[in-house]
């Protein structure tokens, strides 16, 4: 499955539009226009001479006549799916509502009826793009918009009529796909007055606002970057309910609010949505921000922080900061657990990120379209335990299975039997008020070999490697660097390459980095090892200024272990217990 961009898809301003009845059911204007028709992207005028942008690609020459709905320029499904949707050719509709040149809503209209007549539902060269669900149902609004603004016409209301039971008879399913079919559907059966239509999508609408958004807000395809284009969806599906006359689903208004919080958590020290599933680094811009969403996004200059600074998401999320006042400069972590993944989701159970010093310290390597995702959706591409060579069970939940907190640290406890079927587990203690984080793994698989733990650092970082048992990583910028201590516990020999680093790669075990959309670069991981089937770690991670120093030493007293970990000469100890960490 080819996935896209969520900000190439997403609106970015409104389109004036005159309303037209359709029998009883209310109009349906059009949209807002969206990353492929903005005329930043697609002047209209471009668009008249012959020439098409989908956003990531160059310009193609489509001509000003009959189009080629064929055309494959790049070998790509992502490109096709964009360009067989039609939604840049609301460039010409916004153009021509703007300025009123009538050759805009010509070839506008021209382009629309030469598609659906070469393109019947199921057909062209690239049936499984041109009829995917979501472009189907983008298309069917690119229809409706034709309508309300060149007036109806038999063909027109024919295409819409044929959308319409094609979406009726495909569901793409709960995520956001899902949502802009369901919208598109909507349309065809206010356009051409199909009760029936209508009721169907309210239907999906109402199942989707349960699953989409779960009741505390958290995101249903696991991504926090689509998470911000689907409440731009939500919000487009609410407001044509009311213009169909049609209800808004029960319980969705508090649950799209508990959304826009769950992003404020979401939101790095950088002022970037962390890049968990499917995501880029980008800023959750959505409309009607709550005011912890508007603190974050604004740096803390505007809105309200949230009066904790950690918060547990029951499907799989962790958040959490040192502070919110000191918003850019702050200690930030995030942490995964929970049911199988789905959708947009990535593989990333157990796996941390982290940031301190206003600097990305620990990463997930993002998001790429291809083969290439496949990797980094994997276990392989997060900051986790993995067994190489063990079976991975992709479908393998990691249930949460303690969680404590007082004053100045914070600890939870998940796990799972992904590999091998056996079991794996992890503890992780942060101190935020030393700016410390310890990881406890335990782990054991059936089949012959070790354990790794995988820590991805930033592209363009500089680590050296300190013996058998330290890794010191300065990051770009020259302002933070992170240690990673990772010490013997009692009775560990640590062997010729326990800490190790990679950059780049073709294995599983690989140093690579996209930190947008199919921008592939490399960037170091630090490999912690352990050779035995039965496998425990404790490393313990530590930002700190540039030329900080830090260690970390396990030693027995009284019958209790304890960890003294010393940051720029100064100690603080930590104990390991049978059931996790304490300081």
């Amino acid at each position: 499955m080819v996935l896209l961009l969520p900000a190439v898809l997403a609106a970015v301003l409104l389109v004036p539009a005159t309303t037209a009845s359709a029998d009883g059911l209310g109009p349906f204007s059009c949209l807002p226009v969206n990353g492929l028709s903005t005329r930043f992207v697609n002047a209209p005028a471009d668009v008249l001479a012959g020439r098409v942008t989908i956003p990531g690609s160059r310009p193609v020459t489509i001509g000003t006549g009959p189009v080629n709905w064929a055309t494959d320029p790049f070998g790509s499904s992502a490109w096709r799916k964009l360009f067989l949707s039609l939604k840049w050719v609301e460039s010409l509709t916004d153009g021509y509502r703007r300025t009123g040149d009538r050759a805009y809503l010509d070839r506008a209209t021209q382009l629309v009826h030469d598609f659906v007549t070469h393109v019947p539902p199921g057909g062209g060269r690239f049936p499984a793009d041109a009829w995917n669900g979501m472009y189907a149902g983008q298309r069917a609004t690119v229809l409706t918009c034709l309508e309300t603004v060149a007036g109806p016409s038999p063909w027109l209301r024919d295409a819409l009529a044929a959308h319409g039971r094609w979406l009726a008879a495909n569901d793409p399913g709960d995520w956001n796909q899902g949502v802009n079919a369901a919208i598109g559907l909507l349309g065809a059966a206010c356009r051409t007055g199909n009760p029936t239509w209508a009721s169907l999508a309210q239907a999906r609408f109402d199942r989707m606002a349960r699953t989409t958004i779960d009741a505390e807000g958290a995101v249903g395809e696991q991504s926090t970057g689509y998470f911000a284009y689907l409440l731009t969806l939500w919000d487009t599906a609410v407001a044509k309910l009311g213009e169909c006359g049609r209800s808004v689903p029960a319980g969705l208004t508090a649950r799209v609010t508990a959304a826009r919080d769950f992003l404020a958590w979401a939101t790095t020290p950088g002022g970037t949505l962390e890049q968990l599933g499917d995501s880029d680094a980008t800023a959750a811009r959505v409309a009607d921000p709550t005011p912890a969403l508007a603190y974050a996004v604004s740096a803390g200059t505007g809105g309200t922080a949230p009066a904790a600074t950690t918060r547990i998401y029951r499907s799989g999320w962790i958040f959490g900061r040192s502070s919110w006042s000191s918003f850019a400069t702050s200690m930030y972590w995030t942490q995964r657990f929970g049911p199988a993944r789905v959708y947009h989701g990535h593989q990333d159970h157990l796996a941390l990120t982290l940031w301190d010093r206003g600097a990305a310290l620990l990463v997930d390597p993002g998001y790429a379209t291809g083969r290439y995702r496949d990797w980094l959706m994997g276990p392989f591409a997060h900051n986790t335990t993995v067994a190489v060579g063990a079976r991975f069970d992709r479908r393998a939940a990691t249930p949460l299975t303690a969680s404590a907190s007082g004053p100045g640290w914070f600890s939870t406890t998940a796990g799972d039997r992904a590999w091998d079927g056996a079991g794996r587990s992890r503890t992780t203690f942060v101190d935020t008020d030393h700016h410390v984080v310890l990881v406890l793994d335990h782990a054991r698989r059936s089949t012959a070999g070790g354990w790794k733990q995988l820590w991805h650092v930033p592209a363009g970082s500089r680590v050296a490697v300190i013996g058998r048992g330290r890794a010191v990583v300065d990051v770009p910028g020259g302002a933070a660097r992170l240690h990673v201590l990772s010490p013997a516990l009692p009775g560990q020999v640590l062997g010729r390459g326990a800490v190790a680093v990679a950059t780049g790669g073709t294995g599983d075990v690989a140093g690579r980095t996209s930190p947008r959309t199919n921008a592939r670069g490399l960037a170091p991981v630090v490999v912690v090892s352990r050779a035995e089937r039965t496998a425990s770690f404790l490393t313990v991670l530590v930002p700190g200024d540039a030329g900080s120093t830090a260690s970390a030493a396990v030693r027995t007293a009284s019958g209790r272990l304890y960890v003294d970990v010393t940051v720029d000469g100064v100690t603080t100890t930590y104990r390991l217990t049978r059931t996790g960490i304490a300081r």
